[in-house]
């Protein structure tokens, strides 16, 4: 019941896409404060709403935001969007309960397509963009 009450004190959908969106494009916006923000409501849904938006900058920001926000409970080293054709986000973890000098460092990638079509070579480029992280490295 509670959750159902929850739902209808929400605003409507395309008005916490557009207060998100306009978050996304502040010149000052800090990405790592917003990915934790218990505000965004429904958050990791509006933020792929946003990966097709018409702005670059919303995209790219959408990006990392829902990076950072799947990954909230990680070490999160680096990460790195960028757009060649597709909008793409690589990223470098590790589990944070595990001591940072003994911690593996993990990879992940993200790539947004626009559809389907062409797959085969999306995914050349996809193998290619991970390549170094790829390669089996582990600790001793």
């Amino acid at each position: 019941a509670s959750l159902i009450l929850e739902e209808t004190d929400q605003k409507p959908f395309d008005e916490r896409v557009f207060e998100l969106r306009s978050r996304l494009l502040e010149e000052s916006a800090d990405l790592c404060k917003l990915a934790g923000d218990p505000d965004i409501s429904a958050g990791v849904d509006l933020l792929t709403y946003l990966f097709n938006d018409d702005d670059a900058t919303v995209r790219a920001n959408a990006v990392e935001v829902y990076i950072r926000r799947i990954h909230r409970s990680r070490r999160l080293i680096d990460i790195n969007v960028r757009s060649n054709g597709h909008l793409a986000c690589s990223c470098s973890y590790q589990h944070s309960e595990e001591p940072e000098s003994q911690a593996t460092t993990r990879h992940g990638m993200l790539m947004v397509l626009p559809n389907f079509n062409g797959l085969s070579d999306d995914l050349q480029e996809m193998l290619s963009l991970a390549g170094s992280k790829m390669e089996g490295k582990r600790k001793s």
